[in-house]
């Protein structure tokens, strides 16, 4: 009928006859779910003989519980919290507990990780289930006093309290010296509630647990700086791989000037001297010519060549633009030492014709077509 288990003895193979009330148990709760209260099934049959209902039929206990006037609150709460979107425990209605937001002080916790290591955790337990206890009794006990302790466990005890909201004081001279807790008349809760159930500590949360919370987090955050650093460093080796990659790479074709001179790389050009030489042609000037070659380099002693900070050689980006440019200033330059040889051609041709029997200026350098006749004339 209920869908229990029967409990009567085995009566196979006939059905359970169900005339006597279900002993099982049922949760009942209020239609908010807050209240919560366990209830005997009590569902049975009904009992008839001869002809007469001896017991009527019983369904199971479904009655919900009313809702009380803590209930109304957490469901205003919780319409406040939905309107405003703030983050809470919806059981609660208060706020939820993260590692930025802890119930604990950071001086409670680093107080704990010391006592752990010296301390038995049983110890530390029991100071925090005291202060619990204190904070769930009614108004007839405001206050607790503990065990002589050492400072540590006195200073963890004065921190620990102060965290609850409780006032502490510290009685009596060494070795006897102990920590007295007093809870205020007007006493309000911590913000995170005192937890439910069999749980200690604010929100339902030991200082344990805050401390592992914490550690988690750190944990999370170092680890995050690391993959960053790892990150940032195999960035640094990659540019500097390939900056030095660039700078002794195989197959790097460069265009380097021998001397000064603007002179072209294939072949001289005639440079004109006839002050000196009387002659419109000169020999090539073959010291300022400019010379292309093919560079490889295989990358080896690149960074004693970085320590020495010589300035890497120019490098063509284009070869065909630089060919370009070359042809162009060898042709500018030809242009101009043509126009040169017509000057002096001029000025030879304008000299003024000398009288008859009137000698010619001396010349000490005579020119390639007297010294030819010279040759030739047998002394």
């Amino acid at each position: 009928m209920c869908g229990h288990p029967c409990t009567e003895q085995c009566h196979a193979p006939y059905a359970c006859p169900e005339k006597t009330p279900c002993s099982s148990k049922i949760a009942v709760t209020c239609s908010c779910g807050r209240l919560r209260q366990e209830r005997r099934c009590n569902a049975a049959k009904a009992v008839t003989s001869k002809g007469q209902v001896q017991s009527p039929q019983r369904h199971p206990e479904l009655t919900p519980l009313t809702c009380d006037d803590e209930c109304t609150r957490l469901e205003r709460n919780r319409s406040l919290a939905g309107a405003l979107g703030i983050d809470i425990n919806q059981t609660t209605t208060l706020q939820t507990i993260t590692a930025e937001n802890l119930p604990y002080s950071e001086e409670t916790l680093n107080q704990y990780v010391q006592l752990a290591c010296s301390v038995p955790l049983s110890t530390l337990q029991t100071y925090e289930s005291n202060l619990h206890a204190l904070a769930a009794a009614d108004k007839s006990t405001r206050s607790f006093r503990f065990q002589p302790a050492k400072s540590t466990l006195r200073a963890f005890a004065h921190s620990l309290a102060a965290d609850w909201g409780f006032v502490t004081e510290s009685h009596d001279p060494e070795p006897h010296r102990h920590v007295f807790v007093l809870k205020p008349v007007v006493w309000m809760p911590p913000l995170f509630g005192m937890g439910s159930g069999s749980t200690i500590g604010i929100g339902g949360m030991s200082v344990r647990e805050c401390v592992k919370l914490r550690e988690r987090e750190r944990s999370k955050e170092q680890e995050a700086r690391r993959a960053a650093a790892l990150e940032a460093k195999a960035t640094r080796e990659a540019a500097k791989a390939q900056a030095s990659t660039g700078d002794g790479g195989w197959a790097q074709v460069a265009s380097k000037s021998k001397g000064g001179s603007g002179a072209s790389s294939r072949t001289g050009t005639p440079v004109p001297n006839s002050w000196v030489s009387k002659s419109i042609y000169a020999a090539l000037d073959g010291d300022g010519a400019k010379k292309e070659r093919l560079v490889l380099r295989s990358g080896v002693g690149v960074g004693k060549s970085l320590r020495a900070k010589t300035p890497a050689p120019e490098v063509v980006d284009d070869w065909e633009e630089a060919e370009e440019k070359e042809e162009k200033q060898e042709t500018g330059e030809q242009s101009q030492h043509q126009g040169q040889e017509i000057s002096v051609r001029e000025d030879l041709e304008g000299k003024p014709e000398l009288a008859p029997g009137a000698e010619a200026p001396a010349d000490d350098h005579p020119t390639q077509a007297e010294a030819s006749v010279t040759d030739d004339v047998p002394i």
